[in-house]
């Protein structure tokens, strides 16, 4: 790394490299608090390239190739998913508040690998998931549940009002009782 210019890279291995590159984190703003999702400037071969010449350089953790849902288990992803995952990324993926301004991005747009990734190199908040922690088959369990069943759910229960959580529905509560209660009072008022 070169002081003011950037960090070093030197141990990040491919994997920061891929996550951070292929989602458009890279280059960052200075005068960003996180590094918001942009258009990639690189191709994915582009990418993977760059990734394996910081890999060659300094070494690190590196996503694995090939299909990283190969055996998966969507239960068995979806508990992983609500212990490792939902306090930060919400239960329907679609992300949340972290302290200091920051915030957990939505899971929606992420690739297979960028979610690989981003579980072995922890970007900015997010927690290092190596392989002592999670085991690439849980790995893999948890990406085919985020993007088989998150990305494609139907809510049974019908509207569901954003996925904000119980917010959004209590409030929608409120306001539909409210209506209520004046209509009910007006209704009264009426016929006194």
């Amino acid at each position: 790394g070169v002081e003011g210019r950037g960090p070093s890279l030197i141990g990040v291995g491919s994997a920061s490299v891929e996550f951070q590159v292929s989602s458009g984190r890279m280059p960052m703003a200075r005068q960003e608090a996180q590094a918001m999702r942009k258009p990639p400037a690189f191709t994915d071969e582009q990418v993977r390239q760059l990734g394996q010449y910081i890999q060659e350089l300094g070494g690190g953790p590196q996503v694995p190739q090939g299909d990283l849902r190969e055996g998966a288990n969507l239960s068995t992803g979806g508990e992983l998913f609500r212990i490792n995952c939902s306090q930060c990324h919400a239960f329907g993926a679609g992300g949340g508040a972290l302290s200091s301004g920051k915030y957990a991005p939505s899971l929606k747009p992420a690739s297979d690998r960028q979610i690989y990734a981003a579980m072995l190199s922890g970007p900015q908040n997010m927690p290092v998931f190596g392989d002592n922690q999670i085991t690439p088959e849980q790995k893999a369990d948890i990406i085919a549940y985020i993007q088989e069943t998150l990305k494609h759910d139907q809510d049974q229960g019908g509207f569901n009002l954003g996925r904000y959580g119980p917010s959004t529905e209590g409030l929608a509560i409120f306001l539909v009782g409210i209506v209520a209660l004046v209509f009910a009072s007006l209704w009264i008022a009426g016929k006194s």
